[in-house]
């Protein structure tokens, strides 16, 4: 994949696109936060992606990472099932920008408000609406952090003896 097309989902999502190269990043660029699966099997989430996903890791009934063999094969797949970026109303980006989001229009991608969707959004990330499944009422993909675990799998703030 053209490194371009992952500086421009960075720009569009607002993740640094130094995060790319930085050693010790917040982001698991080979795993995506998935959300909006109420109704989805794991099958379903396997199915639903282009690339075969190593592994899914259920974190709540409706959400799930989804792990890839490598960073290519996670931008291959969100690019190929993205339909829009979703974003806060309050996003700053956004309202500074009359152009839109940063790196939407090259990948060809609509932009979006939150608070137009059928489901929750969460505000601290923007988000990409993937394609439609018909045993869900929308799906938000976004890469994840490593702070996307199971409850009791949260990774500290802090050192233990801090």
């Amino acid at each position: 994949m053209d490194v371009n097309y992952q500086q421009e989902l960075c720009s569009a999502l607002n993740i640094s696109t130094d995060e790319l190269t930085r050693s010790h990043s917040i982001w698991r660029f080979n795993v995506l936060h998935v959300r909006g699966l109420d109704a989805l099997t794991s099958e379903d989430v396997y199915q639903y992606f282009q690339r075969k996903p190593q592994s899914i890791e259920w974190l709540s009934n409706i959400t799930c990472n989804v792990t890839f063999e490598c960073i290519n094969e996670a931008f291959e797949s969100l690019i190929s099932i993205a339909k829009a970026i979703i974003i806060d109303k309050n996003d700053t980006d956004w309202r500074e920008n009359s152009l839109g989001v940063k790196g939407a229009e090259k990948l060809n991608l609509d932009v979006q408000i939150s608070d137009k969707l059928e489901i929750p959004v969460p505000r601290n990330y923007r988000y990409v609406m993937g394609e439609k499944h018909p045993k869900a009422k929308t799906i938000l993909i976004r890469f994840a952090t490593i702070n996307d675990r199971k409850a009791n799998q949260q990774v500290p703030d802090k050192a233990p003896n801090e």
